[in-house]
């Protein structure tokens, strides 16, 4: 395993996202349901970054739309 996928790895699972799917793209999903697609490699730090903040991102809206649908019920 090459260090950016291993960084990947380490920063999708800080999220509590596992790998589901490996090429093209990594496909990642979260107990919740959520899923989020990120590019296989990481150029730099400033990507790394945004991954995460996709990750945090897809957690955010996630919580919301439960949080709208509960109120709603």
């Amino acid at each position: 395993m090459r260090k950016q996928e291993r960084e990947l790895r380490k920063l999708a699972e800080r999220h509590g996202f596992y790998l589901v799917k490996k090429r093209p793209h990594m496909k990642w999903r979260h107990p919740s349901g959520v899923i989020v697609f990120t590019g296989s490699t990481i150029s730099d730090r400033k990507a790394q970054k945004n991954i995460d903040t996709i990750f945090k991102h897809a957690l955010n809206s996630n919580d919301k739309s439960n949080t709208t649908h509960s109120s709603q019920a």
